[in-house]
């Protein structure tokens, strides 16, 4: 299988013998409407997980977004699925 995504993504979802998760709302709801006290709240989570998260965010950056988290308002979720 081959995944068509930049270099710096495949190396954040490859570089953890963990894995990754694939964080999205989808079309259903705007992350960037959660009140920040939710979004702090996700973070938190995502904070003390072993694996690397990918969120689907439509804001460029969250206050305290830990180090395992890449954000952005888009990723080639069916590449980095491999469907």
């Amino acid at each position: 299988m081959i995944i068509l995504v930049s270099k710096d993504l495949e190396d954040f979802v490859s570089g953890n013998q963990e894995g990754f998760i694939y964080f999205s709302f989808g079309t259903v709801l705007l992350g960037s409407t959660l009140p920040k006290e939710i979004v702090q709240k996700f973070s938190n989570v995502f904070s003390k997980l072993k694996q690397r998260v990918l969120w689907k965010h439509e804001t460029e950056s969250i206050e305290g977004l830990p180090s395992n988290v890449k954000l952005s308002k888009w990723f080639p979720q069916q590449d980095l699925l491999g469907v």
